[in-house]
């Protein structure tokens, strides 16, 4: 279902690409400020981050390692870079309290929240990538997400880390 291609220009390892379907997205205790994305039982990857309620997460996919770093007040938005490379892959910038744009390798994305409640949508163009439904009210927060389109495991990362960082109630 998942797949790490190699590309032949660079010969590095591109990220998973996951496929349509129902993926999880859970706190492995609630200590802990890791978030796992499973697929069924098999964990892809884990956000971490260095500080509980910081601003930067790491994670690896297909034997490379990313960090994802939002901005501050005066410099809203945020990146996502592999650790071999200085340029950013994807990037995110802030539209309003409600959208963000995400953009990957020409690809532009826009994720949106629902007004007033826990739930997501990615579309590229006018179409719907995955809708993502956030759930803090039992003991570990979780989320699910209805991926309807291929989407890579970048674009799921950063995505997910927007919407679990969301401080709007």
């Amino acid at each position: 279902m998942h797949t790490a291609t190699q590309s032949k220009s660079e010969g590095k390892t591109e990220p998973l690409c996951l496929e349509p379907g129902e993926y999880k997205w859970l706190r492995p205790n609630r200590l802990s400020a890791a978030w796992n994305l499973m697929y069924g039982d098999e964990k892809l990857t884990t956000l971490s981050s260095p500080k509980s309620f910081g601003r930067m997460v790491t994670f690896e996919s297909a034997g490379e390692n990313y960090t994802i770093k939002k901005g501050g007040v005066r410099n809203p938005g945020g990146d996502l870079r592999s650790m071999s490379s200085a340029e950013p892959v994807t990037l995110l910038s802030i539209q309003n309290v409600t959208t963000s744009a995400i953009s990957e390798n020409g690809k532009n994305y826009t994720l949106k929240r629902k007004e007033k409640t826990e739930e997501w949508t990615l579309m590229e163009s006018n179409d719907v990538v995955f809708n993502a439904v956030r759930d803090t009210s039992g003991r570990l927060p979780q989320g699910t997400v209805m991926v309807a389109k291929p989407v890579s495991i970048t674009v799921m990362a950063f995505a997910w880390f927007m919407i679990f960082s969301d401080e709007i109630q």
